[in-house]
């Protein structure tokens, strides 16, 4: 039998990754030695593989990266929530005689990871692993409506594929469409990705009604009438809450861990940035309650990074008065102190009065005309529907630091 042949810079890199695994974390020179490997070698593979986060460089040592803690949690999220949704699409398709699937969001695109099709010999086929785009479809856009608008912006282009003359492509107009299904919890597709499929989706949501994935059943446009998508719809969000409680009983079993929001990095932020910029997130949006216990620990497991960065965060919110702190024996989110909210409401107020009256007389730019119309147009949708605060506070936020920053002036008081 021929001997296979083998790759021998993929063989190095197995090498380090066992290396680290049982080290945790080690410097360039130590590997190099200590495994045998060239130091071109090992710099040049340290260099690639950190490049593509299957490791961590934190000071002068290298750590297993985000990448292995991605893959591990993805597949084990995934099928429990396929695992306990699918008994639940089973009894939607043989109630309606109609394909059910679900879906979540997979880095930039939308993934079916399970479905149920219908047992008519006439109906909607789906790949159990089908991938769509983010922005035509049900659960498509139900999957992206609670994304941040700096992430979005990130993930669509200003102009999107056409896929019929129903889709939408202006990335503004999107969005607009994006917060009333956020609002409503509950989306359509009008043959937007294909003249043959209307749709309609329902969310899974967790315990801080966040959406994890989506319930959606795609029909052929005569089948599905506005009355039948209602009444499908109903028995899909009551389905939807039976999942959603059943994910919550087994992450209260299993010990969930800490939930946040905002977690992506970005590419200009070194760890120390990061973590402040995530925890100050979710504790002035309330993810975060005051009087919650936060663990240095699990924060450095949940992001992945060492507790140095975590710890000057601490320190740093701490200064900040969001975070208390105790030695030896943990930290909590700070309660709300009254009376610093209404110091900083009153040099806000006159802060704001001086900028607006500098704006009144001076404006001239239709760009940043725009740029205000448009955000106030964002906080009278929210306003019509009077849900999705934390929504409303980032664009209230973001419409004073617009004039702020245009006049090159400092925002006291900015989130």
């Amino acid at each position: 039998m021929e001997t296979e042949k083998k790759v021998p810079a993929i063989e190095k890199a197995d090498k380090i990754f066992k290396y680290l695994y049982y080290k945790e974390s080690a410097t360039q020179a130590d590997i190099s030695k200590d495994l045998g490997i060239p130091k071109a070698t090992t710099n040049r593979l340290l260099s690639v593989l950190t490049e593509l986060k299957y490791l961590n460089l934190e000071g002068r040592e290298y750590k297993i990266g985000e990448k292995f803690y991605f893959f591990s949690n993805k597949h084990e999220r995934y099928t429990l929530i396929k695992n306990i949704a699918y008994p639940y699409l089973e009894e939607l398709s043989l109630k309606f005689k109609e394909t059910f699937k679900i879906s979540v969001l997979d880095e930039d695109k939308i993934r079916s990871i399970g479905k149920v099709e219908s047992s008519d010999f006439i109906k909607i086929s789906v790949s159990e692993n089908a991938i769509f785009p983010l922005h035509a479809g049900a659960a498509s856009k139900l999957l992206i409506c609670q994304l941040s608008e700096g992430r979005l912006n990130k993930l669509l282009e200003k102009t999107l594929p056409k896929y019929t003359e129903n889709t939408i492509t202006d990335r503004e107009e999107l969005k607009r469409e994006l917060l009333k299904i956020n609002i409503n919890k509950l989306s359509f597709d009008n043959m937007e990705h294909s003249v043959n499929i209307r749709a309609v989706a329902v969310p899974i949501l967790d315990s801080k009604n966040r959406i994890v994935a989506a319930v959606s059943c795609p029909c052929f446009p005569d089948s599905l009438t506005d009355e039948r998508a209602l009444k499908i719809a109903e028995s899909m969000r009551k389905s939807c809450e039976e999942i959603s409680k059943r994910l919550e009983y087994f992450n209260k079993e299993t010990g969930g861990e800490m939930k946040l929001l905002n977690t992506e990095k970005n590419k200009t932020e070194n760890n120390r940035q990061y973590i402040y910029r995530v925890l100050k997130d979710n504790i002035m949006n309330l993810n975060l309650k005051p009087g919650e216990t936060v663990s240095e620990i699990e924060l450095s497991e949940l992001l992945n990074v060492s507790r140095t960065p975590v710890r000057e965060a601490f320190v740093r919110l701490s200064e900040e008065k969001l975070l208390n702190v105790f030695p030896q024996k943990g930290s909590v989110v700070s309660k709300i102190d009254l009376n610093l909210v209404e110091e900083a409401v009153f040099l806000r107020k006159l802060c704001e009065k001086e900028m607006l009256e500098i704006a009144c007389k001076d404006i001239q730019s239709k760009s940043l005309i725009k740029t205000l119309e448009k955000n106030i147009e964002y906080q009278k949708i929210i306003i019509k529907f009077k849900e999705d605060l934390h929504k409303f506070f980032e664009l209230d936020n973001q419409f004073h630091t617009i004039l702020f920053e245009n006049y090159n002036k400092k925002m006291y008081g900015k989130q």
